[in-house]
């Protein structure tokens, strides 16, 4: 199956939106690479994700810069899109397929994805959709055979994405900093981006706990840092799915609406141990959370095993053969 049209990535870029919709949108475009190129369309204010997208061999411009060309269909992928913008994308590049978070895709959708674990059925109101893990849009690497889980929890990752617009990272320091006994706190790596709102109040957050903490400043590697951690507190987004396939035992802190239905399915199905939201929770309570999940071998045991069956990384190649059906389909008709 042959398809040189390019397909239109319309996504959600500025710089106070967190990169999770690109990671996911630049691994369906991977998918697609052996059969269609794949085109992202970035938002005025996005001018810092070109160099990245290009260094990863794709073409990318700012919204205003689209190309005259013929589409293979088209891929929308962020909050701020209304019902008006994904008509006119539907009749620029059909079909429209809606990367959909919140179970309502926009009108005009030919195909959504929800990716959140727990999920099944095969449509949203009566728009064909791909739902659950299945769907995970995961770097494939991410899911190769981890090391075993360690007895004892010994380093952890904190993350909640290259901003933390909720400083939910200075929360869970404060967790670690409250422990009554000092001796039990692990080495922590705390993973944040250059330009994260809140970075200065980490740094000063941090200082308690000495030499137990690292602070690294965006990273290229994110599978190898997984690898290299036995438990993970982080929020409800991409970010889960990608620990959930690399079987690293996590806490899930959701830090917005859009993470809710990933969080909370993902702790249903035994994938992570799921928290209050962010706004909800205390240091207190999340310190319990640590302490019960932490002192548990067996639980991150289980927990590590039922991720890895959930996410198995081949998502991206599955909603990509839908895509290319969908588009051969939609030509066909039109001919």
């Amino acid at each position: 199956m042959n398809n040189f049209q390019p397909w239109l990535f319309r996504v959600a870029s500025r710089p106070e939106v967190a990169g999770g919709h690109i990671r996911r949108c630049v691994t369906l475009s991977q998918a697609l690479r052996d059969y269609a190129p794949s085109i992202f369309v970035l938002d005025k204010g996005g001018e810092a994700w070109l160099s990245k997208l290009r260094q990863l061999g794709f073409t990318a411009v700012i919204e205003g810069d689209e190309p005259d060309t013929e589409w293979a269909g088209s891929v929308l992928d962020g909050y701020d899109f209304g019902a008006n913008y994904a008509k006119q994308l539907s009749q620029l590049a059909a079909p429209l397929v809606v990367i959909d978070d919140f179970l309502a895709p926009l009108s005009g959708a030919h195909l959504a994805i929800n990716p959140a674990p727990g999920l099944e059925g095969s449509d949203i109101d009566g728009v064909p959709a791909l739902l659950g893990s299945r769907y995970a849009l995961v770097d494939e690497r991410f899911s190769r055979p981890p090391p075993p889980v360690c007895e004892r929890v010994t380093r952890v990752l904190i993350t909640f994405g290259i901003r933390d617009g909720t400083n939910a990272t200075c929360l869970a320091l404060e967790a670690f900093a409250d422990r009554p006994n000092d001796s039990t706190i692990p080495h922590i790596s705390v993973l944040l981006g250059p330009n994260a709102p809140y970075l200065s109040m980490v740094r000063k957050a941090a200082l308690p706990l000495r030499d137990r903490c690292n602070l690294i400043i965006d990273t290229d590697d994110m599978i190898g840092l997984l690898r290299h951690t036995d438990l993970v507190i982080g929020a409800g987004g991409v970010s889960l799915l990608e620990r959930m396939a690399s079987g690293v035992p996590s806490i899930t802190v959701p830090v917005s609406d859009n993470q809710e239905h990933a969080a909370h399915g993902a702790a249903r199905c035994g994938g992570t141990l799921g928290t209050q939201r962010r706004d909800r929770l205390t240091a207190s309570e999340l310190s319990r959370y640590i302490e019960v999940l932490s002192s548990d071998f067996d639980a991150r045991k289980s927990m590590s095993e039922k991720a890895r069956s959930m996410v198995d990384g081949r998502g991206a190649a599955r909603v990509a053969n839908v895509m290319l059906r969908l588009s051969t389909s939609s030509q066909n008709a039109l001919q």
